[in-house]
């Protein structure tokens, strides 16, 4: 070819080199199970109980009728002067309403809520909203500790107090009574980040807590005495803020934990397999919406898979499509099908050590780029950190 005056340049090559063996896919799968794999021995178990019981004990007693001493923890709801709304309540299914019922009651007994002043002119309706058993929160940071505990609070924003001058801006009317919260309500948009703000203003000192709303990880080193002290030095604090704990929900002295749709244990992170179980049981989509929603969800695990742009790039072009009855084809079919087998088989990502080089691998398609941040461990084994991958625009791919 160079005789004919072409050359070829600017080609990929290979990152694999002939003296250094890769690792196969998926990467150190562990046999473990999050939330489910105590450290220690039964007997440091034990130690680990006895210990914090006087701290979980203290903490059973804070009064339901309490709320967050805090200075910081007082809600105020800043509004348009002298403007108002008012929303009738939408109906609300029969089956659910002795439900409801239950809710109100033991809000007006716990000091919640209150009756609402006769005329109040600020009315929102009633949301009744499925509560989902377990949340989780990722870090990346507690990916370098060994052992790790989640502490998960109940009805954390009703801890937080309201101020009473807002208190009527959260009326609702239910079974004809209209009342008032006396707390935070859940729904309203400042609250989390309002809450989130307390809980980093409580813990701000404790380095080895990470918070997500309500649920707590603390992580720490291999040592079980460290690891039971921090705990009950977060247990301590929670209680001196009125902030209870919900036991049945909290996982003691874990060696992998599952927080926000992603699995940690030291120096790894995965996804979670019951989030990879409901993306291979997701419908075949019908329209551009559910092409939408089935993205949204792979999304948000694109840190774990190669290729991602590329395998997604034929369904990203039905985002904005109506009914996908006449224009769904087998390119779509297999696009959908690999999307889930690649999170089936998604690696366990490595934080980073530090000690050892970083490198980076680098290609390009017609559809998209991405790249591979790895590291070489002992000379023989690649251990990947994260992927990263973007779609062309049709600008791009224009010029």
């Amino acid at each position: 070819m160079p005789k004919l005056n072409i050359n070829l340049t600017g080609l990929a090559v290979t990152w694999d080199s002939p003296n250094i063996s890769t690792i196969p896919d998926p990467i150190d799968p562990s046999p473990i199970k999050p939330n489910k794999s105590p450290a220690g021995t039964h007997q440091q178990r034990e130690q680990l109980m006895d210990a914090l019981q006087p701290y979980l004990s203290a903490n059973a007693k804070i009064p339901s009728t309490s709320a967050c001493p805090l200075p910081e923890a007082i809600v105020r709801l800043e509004t348009e002067p002298g403007k108002t709304t008012y929303r009738r309540q939408y109906p609300i299914a029969l089956s659910i309403q002795p439900k409801v019922q239950e809710q109100v009651d033991k809000w007006l007994a716990d000091g919640v809520i209150e009756i609402a002043p006769p005329n109040t002119a600020f009315n929102s309706p009633l949301l009744t909203v499925r509560k989902k058993d377990a949340n989780a929160e990722l870090h990346q940071k507690m990916s370098a500790a060994t052992l790790f505990t989640v502490l998960d609070l109940k009805q954390a924003f009703h801890r937080l107090p309201l101020a009473e001058e807002h208190r009527a801006l959260t009326a609702f009317t239910f079974n004809g009574q209209q009342y008032q919260f006396c707390r935070a309500p859940f729904g309203l948009t400042p609250i989390p980040n309002h809450f989130q703000r307390v809980l980093t203003t409580l813990l701000h000192d404790l380095p080895y807590v990470t918070c997500f709303i309500d649920d707590l990880t603390i992580g720490t080193g291999p040592d079980i005495e460290e690891h039971i002290k921090c705990v009950t030095t977060v247990i301590e604090r929670l209680t001196s803020a009125k902030f209870i704990l919900n036991v049945d929900k909290c996982h003691f002295m874990q060696t992998s934990v599952n927080i926000l749709g992603f699995t940690i244990s030291h120096n790894s992170l995965s996804l979670d397999s019951r989030k990879v179980a409901n993306t291979l049981a997701w419908p075949i989509p019908k329209t551009g919406k559910d092409i939408q929603r089935f993205l949204g969800l792979a999304n948000y695990f694109r840190s774990h898979l190669p290729n991602f742009s590329t395998m997604t790039a034929p369904l990203d072009k039905l985002r904005n499509e109506g009914s996908l009855e006449h224009i769904w084809i087998d390119k779509h079919l297999q696009a959908f099908r690999n999307i889930q087998t690649a999170l089936s088989n998604a690696p366990v990502l490595s934080i980073p050590d530090m000690r050892h080089e970083l490198q980076l691998a680098t290609d390009a398609s017609n559809t998209g780029i991405g790249g591979v941040l790895y590291q070489i461990i002992d000379d023989n084994c690649r251990i990947p950190t994260y992927f990263k991958h973007d779609s062309y625009s049709i600008y791009k791919k224009s010029e």
